[in-house]
């Protein structure tokens, strides 16, 4: 019987590219039923950052891409058609919301691993199948949703071991991407099911100061794509201002990503360069109760902030991604 050796290289290499580019498949729902588990390693210092992220316990590249596993020949061949693919570094992750109170990543496509990501195509999507309680969406005391601290909990835990799910995985902390797209697809539901956005927000409000989830009133009941778009913009535009407990997580942003984009359903909504963002941020004064300033005086703050952002530069340069130059920052660095 003929088989895939069989075939003249330049076709074996075809299939091989198409074998790679294929995407694992990410839960319809939350009725898929697949092992997932809280990560609490590497440690991280920020509110709530773990809570609802529910991993999956098990993710292993070379299974995803299944011709590395079936005998010498096809495995050198297909780390060889990887090499020549020009997208092996960028990665495809899907992020589905479920019930409005947990977070299931799903790394669908990694076809190489390396330091310096080209991209990560983000997508979220709304499970609108089960009780939508909304634990996440709940205001905290004076400071974001729970589901900020999340959603800067997965970023964080990416850039400090990559796309990877062993919980005891040794951090590195040197991973940057050029490009960090986050679409959010809208739920193919009818119109009239979608809450109006100043509902959400009264709802929210409400919720904040009960200090529980409830789940929203029929029929109107699930997050529109534009409501969580402008509540992933306006709390990464509250990160990137570096101001009160922005100060102390922001930094990563500026440190490790080249380009923010956001889109809706694919079609562009707005972008960060953060070359441009680090080169024109300045010290913000209300910082006093963060763990970065707290214990440093007032006068010296100022300083502090040039020093950071002289280091922000240089890991910038070491990662390869675009550095725009602030003759302040550098004066630091010198």
């Amino acid at each position: 019987m003929p088989s895939l050796l069989d075939l003249p290289r330049e076709l074996r290499d075809k299939i091989l590219s198409s074998v790679i580019s294929a995407p694992t498949v990410a839960p319809i729902d939350h009725s898929v039923i697949v092992e997932r588990a809280e990560l609490r390693c590497p440690p991280s210092d920020g509110w709530y950052r773990d809570e609802g992220v529910k991993y999956l316990t098990r993710m292993n590249r070379i299974e995803a891409i299944p011709t590395l596993l079936v005998n010498r020949q096809l495995h050198a061949e297909t780390v060889a058609t990887i090499e020549t693919l020009p997208t092996k570094y960028t990665y495809q992750l899907d992020i589905l919301i479920v019930e409005g109170s947990e977070l299931w990543p799903t790394w669908v496509s990694v076809p190489a691993l390396t330091n310096q990501v080209d991209k990560v195509c983000t997508t979220f999507r709304i499970d609108h199948t089960g009780e939508l309680s909304y634990k996440l969406f709940t205001l905290g005391c004076g400071g974001p949703p729970m589901i900020v601290w999340s959603l800067l909990s997965l970023l964080d835990r990416f850039l400090r071991v990559g796309p990877v799910v062993n919980p005891v995985y040794k951090a590195s902390g040197d991973i940057s991407v050029n490009i960090l797209e986050i679409d959010v697809q809208t739920p193919n539901i009818p119109e009239s099911l979608f809450i109006p956005d100043e509902q959400y927000h009264d709802n929210m409000l409400s919720f904040s100061r009960s200090r529980r989830a409830r789940t929203l009133p029929e029929p109107r009941r699930v997050i529109h794509s534009a409501t969580f778009m402008g509540i992933i913009k306006y709390y990464l535009e509250y990160l990137l201002y570096m101001n009160h407990e922005a100060a102390d997580f922001g930094p990563v942003l500026y440190e490790r990503i080249g380009t923010l984009r956001l889109t809706i359903d694919g079609e562009f909504h707005c972008e960060w360069d953060m070359a441009e963002e680090l080169k024109n941020l300045t010290f913000k004064g209300d910082v006093k109760y963060t763990k970065t300033y707290k214990d440093i005086p007032r006068e010296e703050r100022p300083k502090i902030f040039q020093e950071w952002k002289a280091r922000a530069y240089k890991i910038r340069q070491k990662a390869g991604l675009n550095v725009i130059a602030d003759d302040e920052a550098q004066d630091q660095s010198a």
